[in-house]
């Protein structure tokens, strides 16, 4: 369970949002939506403890959960390999054993990319290697920001059938503009109309 209680983010004398509350449980996917920026990616921040609201607080049901962030400008070691940028996550977060890594690898398309440096792969093949670094830190809750804005296709799917996979074991929360990533949710958060949750 996660609980956003009277979230509000303010930079210099401006409020970005305020009074944001709701409550999430394990098999939620939660799209957080908005016109660009109203706040959507700083929310995730903040869901992510990678920034501090300025009032307000995120609960987390247990202590031992944590969260996956993605996001268009994480980056991974360009000079190393899938294989070396995987492994150098496992040697930093030696508690996070729960992913099946080789198996992510063989759905994402990328068995014939493992010994190639991060830099020179394309764009689309950079986001999955990504995604499978937010999963492997994730514990509970995974938070992607435009997760199929550098995907063709086939990737658009693969990301899909991963959501779906990880809604059982957690929730998910995602921020999208995109009209099919918004049929992906059973809750939504407008930052536009400050509706709160809604089941959708």
């Amino acid at each position: 369970m996660l609980t956003v209680e009277n979230i509000g983010m303010k930079y210099l004398n401006s409020w970005i949002f305020r009074h944001i509350s709701f409550q999430l449980n394990k098999g939620d996917i939660c799209i957080i939506a908005g016109k660009n920026g109203i706040g959507k990616s700083t929310l995730l921040k903040i869901f992510a403890q990678l920034e501090s609201p300025t009032e307000g607080k995120v609960i987390l049901e247990s202590p031992s959960m944590k969260s996956g962030y993605l996001s268009p400008e994480m980056h991974l070691y360009p000079e190393l390999s899938l294989n070396e940028n995987i492994h150098l996550i496992r040697t930093i977060h030696p508690d996070n054993t729960h992913v099946d890594t080789e198996l992510l690898i063989k759905k994402l398309g990328l068995s014939t990319y493992q010994n190639t440096p991060y830099s020179m792969l394309s764009t689309g093949m950079k986001y999955r290697i990504k995604l499978i670094s937010a999963l492997m830190l994730s514990n509970g809750i995974l938070i992607l920001d435009e997760p199929t804005i550098s995907l063709d296709k086939d990737g658009v799917e693969m990301v899909q059938e991963i959501i779906e996979d990880f809604r059982k074991i957690g929730i998910v929360i995602l921020a999208t503009n995109n009209d099919l990533e918004y049929q992906w949710g059973n809750k939504i958060v407008n930052l536009d109309e400050r509706t709160l949750c809604a089941t959708v």
